[in-house]
């Protein structure tokens, strides 16, 4: 019904501000739509927030970012 969709709702915009915060610590700036939606779906599978941040510490910009 309509309250399931509402926490449906509220769950994805949760998701995504995960992501966004964590591209912006990581890397400094928002997420890529692309990016933001491919790690939403991870954490909607069952990763949590640091196994995204460890990722995104790893990816070619993650390590530029850190030299």
């Amino acid at each position: 019904g309509a309250d399931a969709v509402a926490i449906q709702n509220n769950k994805d915009v949760l998701l995504d501000k995960i992501v966004e915060n964590i591209y912006r610590e990581q890397l400094g700036r928002p997420a890529d739509e692309a990016g933001k939606d491919f790690y939403v779906q991870q954490l909607a599978s069952g990763k949590t927030a640091t196994d995204l941040s460890n990722e995104i510490d790893r990816t070619l910009e993650g390590v530029q970012l850190r030299r």
